[in-house]
């Protein structure tokens, strides 16, 4: 999808027709040229950190499936639960926080709000394992997701 931009001479800020939040925020200049760090750009970067964080930890898993139940002795079903969670955390992860960065308006959106919808479903997991790093994680991850869904829309 090809954005028609252009550049106001007062402020010399970069405007696209879309409301393409990347293009908006990261290409945008102020009078001195400096690039602007705005809210939406924190969230952006936040977005990739806490996509990231999630499919590093599922590679972790798949290497060593005992860092995610603690047990020492590792069952095949344990192994089967690391590579489910490792077959949707690292692709929608990777998905979650490189799409951002590219013009995708609402889809993009709804990509971040289902990663968020997971991320709860985490949250609620890790309440019943009572696994406050989980909890704590997971949470932070939903609403990086949900707030940057909401400014990309």
């Amino acid at each position: 999808m090809l954005n028609h931009c252009s550049v106001d001479q007062k402020t010399m800020e970069k405007q696209c027709d879309n409301n393409d939040l990347t293009m908006r925020t990261i290409l945008g200049y102020t009078n001195s040229s400096r690039k602007v760090l705005t809210m939406q750009t924190i969230l952006l970067f936040l977005n990739l950190l806490v996509s990231l964080a999630s499919a590093v930890a599922a590679v972790i898993a798949l290497i060593q499936p005992a860092s995610f139940s603690g047990s020492s002795h590792v069952v095949p079903g344990e192994v089967f639960y690391v590579r489910m969670y490792a077959a949707r955390s690292i692709p929608f992860g990777l998905a979650a926080g490189i799409l951002p960065f590219w013009p995708g308006g609402p889809a993009v959106a709804w990509v971040l709000f289902t990663a968020a919808v997971i991320q709860i479903m985490d949250v609620i997991i890790a309440v019943g394992k009572k696994e406050r790093g989980m909890i704590i994680g997971a949470s932070v991850g939903a609403l990086v997701h949900l707030l940057c869904g909401i400014a990309i829309m």
